[in-house]
């Protein structure tokens, strides 16, 4: 072989390499915006929980609240028609 072919080889493997080396480049950048983005979206999927989590709090305390005063009012409090709405709102509301 001549120093000219030796020349050509090693540039052509140099070619390859560098080819190789933006291939893989690309994909971890590709793989890295893919990381990214995901966690952006696990993240407001934590802060959407956290809010919910909030709020099911809250509407527990009042389901409590509401299911207390239907026990507390005694049926000698109130009778009748009225009662029977109390109780049917009541029973739509928990």
């Amino acid at each position: 072989m001549t120093q000219e072919e030796d020349k050509a080889k090693e540039a052509a493997r140099k070619a390859d390499i560098h080819a190789r080396v933006d291939r893989f480049k690309a994909s971890y950048d590709s793989k890295m915006a893919s990381h990214r983005a995901n966690a952006q979206k696990l993240e407001r999927l934590k802060a959407a929980k956290r809010s919910l989590q909030g709020e099911l709090h809250h509407f527990d305390s009042y389901k409590k609240e509401f299911t207390n005063l239907g026990r507390s009012l005694t049926k000698s409090q109130f009778k009748g028609t009225r009662r029977d709405k109390f109780d049917t709102k009541l029973e739509e509301i928990v």
